[in-house]
């Protein structure tokens, strides 16, 4: 049924697809850029700016190429670009990698759309009220969608979060998303799959739902494959042809990323990402494989303990003919039980790299309380907090 009101703002372009890059220039003249900087680290500039240099060789633009992204690169860096933007005539950013990159590209995009003194006191909630210049985010294989949102840290202490902080252009290109770690590509899937989930299982809005039920279907259809052909080259991803099933799996995994930022630049964060972040904060695994961890034993904790009606959920975990022939009881068991199989399968593949549970996680016990109370909110109590974490601990399903 049609809600009786809903909202959903995604104002980026993506493209994606084989030679994708070679459609970005004509992209950024129609949006008034004609001289990118591309902002990158030494990693993704030794391996991929060669083919976006190629993508615009006919294009009789300018691009510029700053390599210098670090995982600590705060203000300084973001001051260092302004300079070279605005002495060098740049009229637009390009941001190719993930995390860092993109939040110093988007800090930038601040800097030199206004006045650097207006950084501080742009800081927070919905401060940035107009349009900024032409922004661009190229994503690699373990991007993990919030490139692809209007938030954005710097320094790690000072947030920023406004729409205008969204990419005007998304571009997905084979070419970018060959080589990375399998298990910054888990944790990267896992993060699409709870915000996607989380959200599919909380509203109503036909627009949201129609990104949450793809980058599920995404994360569950390709996943596992792309991970177990990692492994057959010593744990990690091969060179590939781009014409080929593994390539268009790969394709699906990082587009379910972008998708999982427009999903959470539209929605409160949910419980499960929440928990996500908390306990990454007090152990060694990445937010995305802890949210993962978790978010079975939330949405148990909806479909059993708040009435929740999670028969749907099957849907996109398992497709239509799956769905059909499984009786409406078993339906959203059966969707949680795929999830828990995917996690096993991994925890194996892995040689128990990515955990199963917090306790493989390396999470002390003694530290559940803290993250509760931390994590608490008006929906979800401190004690319901602690409950789910008990369960994602150890591992024990919450039975109606």
């Amino acid at each position: 049924m049609l809600p009786e009101s809903f909202n959903f703002m995604c104002p980026s372009k993506t493209g994606s697809g084989f030679r994708a890059l070679d459609q970005l220039p004509s992209d950024l003249v129609a949006i008034n850029a004609s001289h990118p900087l591309i902002i990158t680290d030494k990693y993704c500039s030794g391996k991929y700016t060669k083919t976006i240099e190629n993508a615009f060789k006919c294009s009789e633009m300018t691009l510029g190429i700053y390599n210098g992204i670090k995982s600590n690169s705060g203000i300084e860096t973001v001051s260092e670009l302004a300079k070279i933007y605005n002495n060098n005539g740049f009229d637009s950013i390009i941001a190719l990698g993930h995390g860092r990159i993109a939040d110093i590209a988007k800090i930038l995009n601040i800097v030199v759309s206004g006045k650097p003194d207006d950084l501080k006191e742009l800081a927070g909630v919905d401060k940035i009220t107009s349009p900024l210049k032409p922004f661009v985010y190229i994503p690699v294989l373990n991007s993990d969608g919030r490139e692809a949102t209007g938030d954005a840290y710097l320094d790690d202490e000072i947030s920023f979060s406004s729409n205008f902080l969204m990419p005007n252009i998304v571009c997905i290109d084979p070419r970018i998303i060959t080589e990375e770690s399998p298990y910054k590509v888990i944790n990267s899937a896992f993060r699409a799959l709870t915000i996607a989930s989380e959200s599919y299982t909380e509203g109503d809005n036909p627009l949201s739902g129609a990104y949450e039920h793809i980058a599920i279907e995404f994360v569950m259809t390709n996943l596992k494959n792309v991970v177990e052909n990692s492994y057959k080259e010593k744990k990690r991803f091969s060179k590939l042809n781009l014409d080929t099933t593994e390539s268009k799996e790969r394709i699906c995994l990082v587009n379910a990323s972008i998708m999982s930022g427009y999903i959470y630049s539209n929605k409160p964060q949910g419980i499960s990402e929440k928990l996500g972040y908390a306990i990454s904060k007090k152990c060694r695994v990445e937010p995305g494989i802890a949210m993962g961890i978790v978010l079975p034993y939330s949405l148990e904790y909806k479909a059993n303990r708040k009435n929740y009606d999670l028969e749907k959920f099957m849907l996109p975990i398992a497709g239509l003919d799956i769905y059909c022939s499984t009786p409406a009881g078993q339906r959203f068991d059966s969707a949680i039980g795929q999830i828990r199989y995917l996690q096993n399968e991994f925890y194996s593949i892995t040689s128990t790299e990515v955990p199963r549970t917090l306790e493989d996680a390396g999470l002390d016990e003694s530290m559940l309380s803290e993250i509760a109370k931390e994590v608490a909110c008006d929906d979800y109590h401190e004690a319901t907090c602690f409950f789910i974490l008990e369960h994602a601990f150890y591992g024990k399903p919450v039975l109606p």
